[in-house]
């Protein structure tokens, strides 16, 4: 009977053995939790973002540059207009192009007109070439019906900083060759300048 009792006792010696050690984890693993709630933030604030403008402009005032009517053969007419970067973003590109319309291809096709770039033209309401200094000539160049659209539009590349200022110098003429049945129809035209970053 003796040796029974002896052998009783030795579980409980392991069941407590074996409690002791799950102990042991779970505290070793709450001193664990402990240190890693340790934490450290750093902020870098008031960022802040803002998009450029592209803005071009001209000085016509929102009137038409070469306004002309009672042209006769051999007839010519010059006008100038200043645009401007008025944005914040230097222009990688300006696009000239224009839109013929009108109520004579006639007329259209014996008109020729020739559009000069420089500098230094008066322009304003009065489109006048005052003080206008070519730096690249024949940018446009040949009849009305011919003039540059948006998909062939002529490009200009260089010197659009903010607050640069071009001038264009417009030549419309109608010829000693115009034929007759040119008379009394009306020819339009559009002229766009697009700018692009």
């Amino acid at each position: 009977m003796p040796v029974e009792l002896l052998t009783r006792r030795r579980p409980r010696r392991t069941l407590i053995t074996v409690f002791a050690l799950a102990c042991a984890v779970i505290v070793g693993a709450g001193i664990y939790g402990t240190f890693s709630a340790f934490t450290s933030t750093a902020a870098n604030d008031g960022n802040s973002f803002a998009a450029g403008v592209v803005d071009i402009t001209d000085d016509d005032t929102g009137s038409a540059i070469v306004p002309v009517g009672g042209l006769t053969p051999g007839d010519s007419v010059t006008r100038c207009v200043n645009v401007r970067n008025a944005g914040s973003i230097a222009f990688a590109n300006v696009a000239l192009s224009g839109t013929v319309g009108g109520s004579g291809l006639v007329l259209a096709n014996a008109l020729t007109i020739a559009i000069d770039r420089g500098s230094g033209a008066a322009a304003g309401v009065e489109a006048s070439c005052a003080g206008f200094a070519v730096e690249a000539a024949g940018l446009v160049s040949g009849s009305l019906s011919a003039f540059p659209g948006p998909a062939a539009a002529v490009d200009d590349r260089a010197g659009w900083q903010p607050g640069a200022v071009k001038s264009y110098r417009m030549t419309v003429a109608l010829p000693q060759s115009a034929p007759n049945a040119a008379q009394g129809q009306t020819a339009t035209l559009t002229v766009r300048w697009n700018a692009a970053t």
